[in-house]
């Protein structure tokens, strides 16, 4: 392990020392460790069954009751939602649905996209929760081109949903669904963003709500938006690459409101504290997408996943034991920055930059 030698330019960014894992050729901060939890034994290709994770990734989520990881990605022959053992990294099971979007609630009900039109539900047998062939698995409402699903600590369901055929049927709004009767209401929509902000914002792609009710959103492109308590809208850490001409930036939050970015096409992994400080916590060629932007990412308090398009699922988790956010926002003392500022993506040098650091100096 060696300390990094370079370091991105990017306006508003909280920088520390960070260290590097040559093996895997992945830099992290220096709190921050990182497993290989499951490795596709196909790459590029994608899955010749459907009993591993692929090259085309849409979401990702913890289920409460076991723990695995819920994996919704593309497959050769359509799609499916892989059951991971995080610890272990064996296949589980599947559930035979494409889903683009998917969340479970605290009690263990899972909600997931399908279809472009559906909003479905699998609600567990109690007398056997881990077995995926139980329960009640049904349309839950129709909704257009579910994108992202969260249900918060509460109990709320939320669904981001993108653009679908008329925009007088999707409009990229992230809806309340009210999970008794099915009814949703819009929460967020692009109007109520582009109001604020110039540029025009694309199809959206994730989301986060915070328990204190702050909304943070990812679109197409690239563009990261954080709606305050007051109503008014934000960019936050927008990022610039893109492949293929998209940017699926991945979203997710921890309990405590620790809020993860991943951006696939810069191979960068971000923490941004309830206070907006961002943080770098890891970024390399392993991360990078090499077929697409779409991800999958999920978190607890202790430990970050993240699915990339090579058939890999990483965890990232404190050196020291204990929650991520508590790590990150440590004070890691005096120290001093040298090496070569290069820009990120091109590692190109720069001949001026101005460095911001965690205490505020420049």
């Amino acid at each position: 392990m060696e300390l990094l030698k370079r370091i991105s330019t990017i306006p508003g960014l909280v920088f520390f020392s960070l260290l590097s894992l040559n093996s895997l050729a992945v830099t992290l901060h220096p709190d921050i460790s990182m497993d290989v939890i499951y490795d596709n034994p196909e790459p590029p290709q994608g899955c010749s069954d459907k009993s591993c994770v692929g090259t085309q990734i849409f979401a990702m989520d913890i289920d409460p009751i076991t723990g695995n990881l819920f994996v919704g990605q593309s497959t050769s022959t359509g799609g499916n939602i892989l059951v991971v053992e995080p610890n272990t990294g064996n296949f589980i099971g599947e559930l035979p649905f494409f889903s683009q979007g998917l969340g479970f609630a605290p009690d263990g009900t899972m909600y997931f996209g399908v279809s472009n039109l559906i909003l479905a539900v699998w609600q567990r047998d109690p007398q056997n929760p881990g077995n995926l062939n139980t329960g009640v698995k049904r349309i839950f409402t129709t909704l257009p081109d579910v994108q992202h699903v969260q249900v918060t600590a509460d109990g709320t369901l939320y669904a981001g949903i993108s653009s679908f055929s008329s925009s007088q049927l999707a409009s990229n709004e992230i809806v309340e669904v009210d999970r008794a009767d099915a009814f949703f209401q819009t929460i967020i929509s692009n109007t109520d963003v582009e109001a604020q902000l110039s540029g025009g914002f694309p199809d959206q792609q994730s989301f986060t709500k915070s328990s204190d009710g702050i909304f943070m959103i990812a679109y197409h492109t690239g563009e990261i938006v954080r709606r305050n308590l007051d109503g008014t809208f934000e960019e936050v850490n927008t990022r610039s690459g893109s492949i293929g001409g998209l940017n699926n930036v991945g979203l997710t939050i921890t309990p405590d409101n620790l809020v993860f970015q991943f951006d696939a096409a810069s191979g960068s992994v971000f923490a941004v504290s309830p206070d907006k400080k961002v943080r770098l916590i890891a970024f390399g060629d392993e991360l990078t997408g090499k077929v697409a932007s779409d991800i999958g990412l999920s978190a607890d308090k202790n430990n970050l996943y993240v699915a990339t398009d090579q058939g890999r699922i990483f965890r990232f988790y404190t050196t020291g034991g204990g929650t991520l956010r508590a790590a990150l926002e440590q004070d890691l003392g005096v120290g001093s920055i040298s090496g070569v500022v290069r820009e990120l993506g091109t590692n190109l040098p720069i001949a001026s930059a101005t460095v911001t650091l965690h205490t505020g100096q420049t």
